[in-house]
């Protein structure tokens, strides 16, 4: 019978592939070093083959490892949907609120929820995943989320409403002392970096708006997969290897040796990040139209940097 690794294993494999530092990927996983390495060893052991390229200096995916960390975050996701599932089906209740939002802006670009609910004389709970769109859309329709915030959703299936929030502008984000911080960027003064990039699976429509929005102004970089962890990002962006495009909102986060430059309002008015509320068309309880109405109401309709 076939042996499978556990999932701390996987969870190692996926920080180091993440963070190519051993010392970084055990401090996120509250683990020293040594347990971090026996870990990934046993895991190689386990796979039969060698998983990372590495030495005093620098740690390095070999093919296995890559094609590996690739199906273990689809594995991950796929438990996360399990647990999330089971947990709706024992423990979801009259008085209780389940709250998606998109984790690609940062969630104080909203309004406080709670706050807003005990306004409507709500004494419930409210419970919150982050994740992506796609994710979100499939956890309200199945019923396991009341309602959601997304990201410039695709068409969303027929049992659910869709109604707009607001829009966040996209800023760059770049090494210190690249850019002139008195300058607001266009596509031909950006950086001539690699772009780190999001999978089109993550949100097809955005994805697809803005490749539109590039071709138009011959913006074509290089391309690099953008990674799923902020903290690998802002190290790969901190480090000069490229750099990122994200929402407005994101800004709030401060990373030393980041900065974030705004495009010219002409740009800033065409790529944008448009985040919509869905909940389930034939919804009965009277507590989710009221906190959809209350978000709806309480939002601003755009956000800049």
């Amino acid at each position: 019978m076939r042996a499978y690794p556990s999932v701390q294993q996987l969870k190692c494999l996926l920080a180091v592939t993440e963070l190519l530092n051993f010392r970084s990927a055990a401090e996120r996983l509250n683990l020293s070093q040594p347990p971090l390495s026996r870990h990934i060893k046993a895991l190689e052991g386990l796979v039969g083959v060698q998983l990372f390229e590495r030495d005093t200096h620098s740690v390095v995916p070999t093919e296995a490892g890559t094609i590996l960390a690739r199906q273990t975050r689809e594995i991950l996701a796929t438990l996360d949907l399990a647990i999330d599932a089971a947990k709706a089906a024992g423990q979801c209740r009259a008085d209780q609120l389940r709250v998606g939002i998109t984790r690609v802006i940062d969630p104080g670009a909203l309004p406080n929820l709670d706050t807003l609910l005990k306004e409507l004389g709500y004494q419930g709970s409210v419970s919150e995943l982050h994740a992506t769109t796609p994710r979100l859309i499939e956890q309200v329709s199945s019923g396991r989320l009341d309602l959601a915030v997304v990201a410039t959703p695709p068409r969303t299936p027929a049992d659910l409403t869709c109604a707009p929030l607001f829009h966040e502008t996209m800023v760059v984000a770049v090494a210190a002392g690249i850019v002139d911080p008195a300058t607001r960027l266009t596509f031909d003064t950006l950086p001539r970096m690699p772009l780190f990039w999001l999978r089109r699976k993550d949100n097809p429509v955005f994805h697809d708006d803005a490749e539109r929005i590039f071709a138009s102004h011959g913006y074509a970089p290089e391309r690099r997969p953008k990674p799923t962890h902020r903290d690998a990002l802002f190290n790969k962006i901190a480090a000069g290897e490229g750099i990122a495009f994200m929402p407005a909102s994101l800004t709030a986060m401060r990373r030393d040796g980041v900065q974030y430059r705004r495009f010219v309002p002409e740009i800033e008015a065409a790529f944008r990040l448009s985040l919509q509320l869905i909940h389930r068309t034939g919804e009965t309880r009277d507590i989710v139209r009221e906190a959809a109405r209350a978000l709806r109401s309480a939002v601003k309709p755009s956000r800049s940097a």
